[in-house]
């Protein structure tokens, strides 16, 4: 066969394949991704833990989808937020509270923007970016880090009606890197935000919205409509006043999607970054500890999925789920494969198990940074527990020991 020949049956085989890819690249019949977080969410302050705590959207959401009963985050909260972008666990990435992300990692948002996707952030970032960061600077923002568009706060805490930061006083509100100094309850203004761009949206292009409220993190404050809740007697009327204008806040974003004919077009997975503070008025219900501590009361966190017509409703899954799962997750549930950051996973998709209800093969995993659970389900080998230990950076008799001389920070959980 002549060359000429030879080069031109390769080109035409090379453009059948890029031709063929490409649309994997932005297919708009994806489905759309909604992430919503809470802020130190007490496991018992959702409306099917706790009788009398009023959460009704999240109930409908939970009725029409899975509820997620053993879903595991980090104790504190820039810690889990690090471990949902990445699908890394802490110990390995180091990040704690002031810390910022490295930018050697990947984020699932880049990984969905490199697809095609819409990427919208509302809310709390924490990994990076503001001027007291160890990683501060414009490369540290969302918008560096795979979002098209970012509203919201960057440092942990802020004032719900001045957005200001509690430790310093300083303006933490922007828009696209952009102080934006303006009214409104931080709760209503990031779900009107999601609002506005579902409602603008490019239609030919699927979206990942991650809404990341404060609520219901200190400092508490009364919001609007509820000016006595503080006068109650002590911190839990106020967190239940937050708690329920949270839920109303996210129904509202649920309607909008609604409205759009949305609903079965989009996933919506809801957690809390970690556990509750009791100094709050936070409820863990019979969970021992609360926010900051590896017991079940700072990492278990009330959490759901839902995705009518794609995902069994009414189910509640115990099986064990956890911070780092998502990106894998949510690529399987899209068709996308998950790419990879610079390590391994220490997540793994449990797109299968939410799908059928049947668990599918549980691997080993660690939530925290400085203290650690290890999360050891039954089953797994001697070769899975050293592939964990090499992957997460410990080593598995240390943990061992530990329990043994302080089982009061750092213990092996069980899956009973």
């Amino acid at each position: 066969m002549r060359p000429s020949i030879c080069r031109w049956l390769l080109l035409a085989l090379y453009g059948t394949l890029v031709t063929g890819l490409a649309p994997l690249q932005a297919d708009p019949k994806r489905p759309n991704i909604l992430l919503v977080v809470s802020d130190d969410h007490g496991f018992g302050d959702v409306s099917w833990n706790t009788p009398g705590v009023a959460t009704p959207n999240l109930e409908r959401l939970a009725r029409t989808g899975i509820r997620l009963d053993r879903f595991y985050a980090n104790p504190i909260c820039s810690v889990t937020r690090a471990a949902l972008l990445t699908g890394l666990a802490t110990r390995r990435t180091g990040v704690n509270n002031s810390s910022g992300l490295d930018r050697k990692y990947t984020l699932l948002p880049q990984r969905l923007h490199e697809a095609g996707y819409q990427t919208w952030l509302c809310g709390k970032w924490h990994l990076g970016g503001a001027p007291d960061s160890e990683r501060n600077g414009p490369e540290y923002l969302p918008m560096a880090r795979g979002f098209d568009h970012f509203y919201g706060h960057l440092h942990g805490a802020i004032d719900y009606t001045t957005h200001r930061r509690k430790d310093r006083d300083e303006l933490d509100w922007q828009r696209n890197g952009k102080p934006v100094d303006e009214e409104g309850f931080s709760t209503d203004l990031l779900a009107d935000e999601m609002i506005r761009l579902i409602q603008s949206r490019d239609k030919d292009r699927p979206f990942f919205g991650y809404l990341a409220f404060n609520a219901v993190h200190g400092p508490l404050q009364p919001p609007p409509g509820e000016k006595n809740a503080n006068r109650r007697g002590g911190k839990r009327p106020l967190l239940l006043a937050n708690l329920q204008y949270f839920d109303a806040a996210l129904g509202r974003v649920i309607a909008a999607l609604e409205k759009e004919g949305l609903q079965e077009e989009t996933l919506v997975l809801f957690l809390g970054d970690n556990g509750g503070q009791l100094s709050q008025g936070a409820s863990n219900g019979d969970l021992r500890g609360e926010k900051g501590t590896v017991y079940e009361g700072g990492l278990r966190v009330p959490a759901l999925v839902c995705w009518p017509g794609h995902l069994p409703a009414g189910r509640v899954s115990t099986d064990f789920t956890c911070a780092m799962d998502v990106w894998p997750t949510l690529c399987e549930a899209v068709g996308l494969a998950p790419g990879r950051p610079p390590q391994e996973f220490d997540g793994q998709s449990v797109w299968q198990a939410w799908q059928t209800g049947e668990a599918g093969k549980r691997t080993p995993f660690v939530m925290g940074i400085r203290e650690v659970a290890c999360f050891d389900p039954p089953g797994n080998s001697c070769r899975e527990r050293d592939a964990m230990e090499k992957r997460n950076c410990f080593t598995w008799s240390m943990i061992r020991t530990r329990n043994t001389t302080s089982p009061i920070k750092t213990r092996r959980l069980s899956p009973d």
